[in-house]
C-alpha cells in the first residue's frame, strides 16, 4: 500500500522519551502493532497519520506482571503473548474474546493497548475489560494516575464532544492495564457481525456470573461496539437472586433491561435485537 501523503515515523527507547514525544510533538500519532491504521481500509492506498510515534520496543510498555489479585499488561503486549500464558492464567472471559481477534498474524501484532485505545470503536477486549472491572495506567510526562475504562472513556457520541475529548487527551498515553484476576462460574462471550471483520453491524457481549450456594453471587454485563455499555444498577435488580431463575425472572429481567440500555443501541435495531438475544440466552443458563 502506499501512502497519499508522506508520515514521519519517530521511534523512542524509553517510556520517557516516548512521554516527550507525545507533549512536544503537535499531532504525534501513537501506534503499536498500527493494525488499527488499516481496519475497514479497502482501499489500495492507505492514509497514514502526519506523525506516527512507535511504541514497539520500549522495555517498560511490554512488560507482563501476575499477583495473587490481578494482572497488569504492558499497553505494547501484543495479543499473541497474552493468549500464549494460556486460560489458567487469565480471565478466561478475556481469553475468549482476544481469541476472536482477526488470525494469528494479526494477533502477532496488534497489542492490548491498541485494542481498547481506538478513537471511535471498541474492539473484542473493551467488553471484557469493562466487566472485569479493569483499571487502566495513564501518563502525561511525568504525571500518572489509575483510571477505569468507563470513567476515562466517553459514551457520548456527539461528534463535537468526541473531538473535544480526543484533543483534551490528545497528550495523554495509555501504559499499563491492570485486570483483577477473580474466578467465575460462567463467562460468555459473543459477538454480532461477519467473523474476522469489523464493520457497523460488529459489537461485543459479555455476561459473567459468580455464584455461593445457589445464590447469584455477583453478575456483570456488558457490550461494546461504538458505544459502550455497563450498567451496576441494572446489574444489581438480578444479585441475589435464587438461582435456578425461573422463566417468569428471565422475562422480567430482559423487560427491564430496555430502562437501563443506552439510546445509541435501542435505536440500532440490529444491534439491540442481537443484545437481547445473547442476553436471554445467557439467563437460561442460569435457570437449568
Amino acid at each position: 500500500m502506499n501512502n497519499k501523503k508522506d508520515s514521519t515515523v519517530f521511534f523512542s527507547n524509553s517510556l520517557q522519551e516516548a512521554l516527550a514525544s507525545i507533549k512536544n510533538i503537535p499531532g504525534i500519532h501513537p501506534v503499536g502493532g498500527c493494525t488499527g491504521l488499516i481496519q475497514g481500509h479497502m482501499e489500495r492506498v492507505l492514509e497514514l497519520p502526519e506523525k506516527l510515534l512507535t511504541l514497539n520496543g520500549i522495555p517498560e510498555l511490554s512488560v507482563i506482571n501476575k499477583t495473587e489479585r490481578y494482572i497488569e499488561f504492558g499497553a505494547a503486549v501484543t495479543i499473541r503473548s497474552i493468549l500464549n500464558l494460556g486460560e489458567k492464567n487469565i480471565p478466561l472471559i478475556l481469553h475468549k474474546a482476544l481469541k476472536s481477534i482477526g488470525n494469528p498474524s494479526v494477533r502477532a501484532l496488534a497489542t492490548i493497548g491498541g485494542n481498547i485505545a481506538q478513537r471511535k470503536f471498541h474492539y473484542a477486549a473493551f467488553a471484557p475489560l469493562l466487566a472485569l472491572d479493569a483499571k487502566i495506567e495513564i501518563r502525561y510526562g511525568a504525571e500518572a494516575r489509575w483510571e477505569s475504562l468507563n470513567s476515562y472513556f466517553s459514551n457520548n457520541q456527539n461528534e463535537e464532544a468526541l473531538a473535544e475529548n480526543y484533543l483534551k487527551r490528545g497528550k495523554e498515553l495509555i501504559t499499563k492495564i491492570r485486570i483483577p484476576t477473580e474466578d467465575w462460574d460462567v463467562s460468555v462471550f459473543q459477538r454480532t457481525g461477519r467473523k474476522g471483520l469489523v464493520t457497523k453491524d460488529t459489537g461485543f457481549f459479555v455476561f459473567l456470573v459468580r455464584n455461593q450456594k445457589n445464590i447469584l453471587n455477583d453478575l456483570r454485563i456488558a457490550w461494546a461496539n461504538d458505544i459502550f455499555f455497563r450498567n451496576r444498577d441494572f446489574e444489581n435488580l438480578v444479585i441475589g437472586k435464587t438461582l435456578p431463575l425461573s422463566e417468569k425472572e428471565i422475562t422480567s429481567i430482559i423487560g427491564h433491561a430496555e430502562n437501563f440500555l443506552p439510546a445509541n443501541l435501542l435505536n440500532h435495531s440490529y444491534n439491540r435485537q442481537c443484545f437481547f438475544n445473547f442476553l436471554e440466552n445467557a439467563l437460561k443458563m442460569l435457570s437449568n
